[in-house]
This record gives C-alpha cells, sequence and structure tokens, in this order.
C-alpha cells in the first residue's frame, strides 16, 4: 500500500490539523507523539527527530 502523496498530506494538514503562524494545529508534545500511532499507524517517536512538529509532519 502506498503512503500519501505530498498533496493529499497538505490537505489533511491544512483542512483537518491546520497551521497557524508556523505551528501545527494546537499539537502538544504529547499529542504530537500519539498522533503516528493513533492515526496513521507509524511506529515514530518524535522526540528523536530534528526540526519542529510542522517540519516533522509536513513532506520536504
Amino acid at each position: 500500500m502506498a503512503g500519501l502523496t505530498s498533496p493529499e498530506i497538505m490537505k489533511v494538514v491544512n483542512r483537518y490539523i491546520g497551521v497557524s503562524d508556523g505551528y501545527l494545529g494546537d499539537f502538544s508534545y504529547r499529542s504530537h507523539a500519539e498522533f503516528y500511532p493513533e492515526y496513521c499507524e507509524l511506529d515514530i517517536d518524535p522526540s528523536q527527530l530534528q526540526g519542529t512538529t510542522c517540519e516533522n509532519l509536513l513532506p520536504s
């Protein structure tokens, strides 16, 4: 199964999560850590990633 395309990711982020002043929605460190396994079925620890929440979630 293929992952989301960049346009699909941008749609999810902008329509459902939201971006304001460079910050991604109202994610706390905890809710960001819970996001990947709960909604994406991915085993990702965002505390091990470099960059901001927004940079880590959006495709480069």
